[in-house]
């Protein structure tokens, strides 16, 4: 107990919040209790907690990127209170998994813990939390994820994040679970060679550009620019531009709007040079 009280006084501000989240005894939860949890519905198990507990877990949460940035707290913090707050998250109420989606984010942001640390932590909770039962909340966590994206370095997105990516696009995958893929190789493209897109990226997006779903086929659509600027002017020519083609005569309406807006995009980054 003195352990907890001296680390949670280094931030005075959040000081008596960490020492509650710490001592609380409800993020104690079993891993054979997760699926029962889950089942009796995460309302029906907040109704036994007091609302204060949310506002301080809440805090805490909101708090991680200063705990981690202070050099005395930062040990401390990620050897209790991160896997605290992972912990809990399995039966979070969706103000939590908004505040811990946006601190995740700043975390690596802030460059607050190294890139292996990172991997091994915290971007593993967002790659399961992006599969939550609750769109909004899994919405949440995809957008976290595209940002993430966008800092990591290329090696930890292939090894962590390309095979998940690709799994989610397999037509067995739910719609919702389609077009998140579309969505992640999107932003994935941006940062891969041409070589490595064609080979990993390609035969996956070329099957959602066809996907039984009207609403896969168009968000796959949305993303076919930043898949072009990837591959670069040739493949583009003659793996692209013919899936633009079929998608502006889609028998959806939609579907038809997506292609067109997308050739306008490809058709000026072809005149600004963009394309290599």
């Amino acid at each position: 107990m003195e352990e907890i009280e001296v680390f949670s006084t280094k931030l005075s501000s959040t000081g008596e919040n960490v020492k509650l989240f710490l001592d609380d005894d409800y993020l104690e939860i079993p891993e054979e209790d997760i699926e029962d949890l889950e089942e009796m519905g995460y309302e029906s198990y907040y109704t036994i907690e007091d609302s204060g507990q949310e506002v301080q877990r809440i805090s805490v949460i909101n708090n991680l990127p200063d705990l981690l940035k202070d050099t005395d707290s930062h040990d401390e913090c990620m050897r209790r209170v991160v896997p605290k707050v992972r912990e809990v998250l399995h039966v979070a109420q969706c103000e939590m998994q908004y505040a811990a989606s946006a601190a995740f984010l700043q975390i690596l942001q802030k460059n607050l813990v190294p890139i292996q640390n990172y991997t091994q932590t915290f971007l593993q909770t967002i790659l399961n939390s992006v599969d939550g039962k609750d769109p909004e909340v899994s919405s949440a966590w995809l957008d976290t994820l595209l940002d993430v994206i966008e800092l990591l370095p290329k090696d930890v997105i292939k090894k962590e994040i390309l095979h998940v990516a690709i799994a989610k696009g397999q037509l067995s995958q739910s719609v919702a679970a389609r077009m998140a893929c579309c969505k992640i190789l999107g932003k994935i493209c941006t940062k891969f060679e041409s070589f490595v897109i064609k080979k990993e990226i390609l035969p996956v997006v070329q099957s959602l550009c066809q996907d039984v779903d009207y609403e896969v086929r168009g968000c796959m659509c949305n993303q076919l620019h930043s898949v072009a600027r990837g591959l670069g002017l040739e493949a583009t020519k003659s793996a692209i531009l013919p899936e633009l083609v079929e998608l502006t005569k889609d028998e959806e309406c939609s579907v038809r709007v997506h292609g067109l807006e997308t050739v306008v995009n490809v058709l000026a980054s072809l005149d600004s040079g963009r394309f290599y």
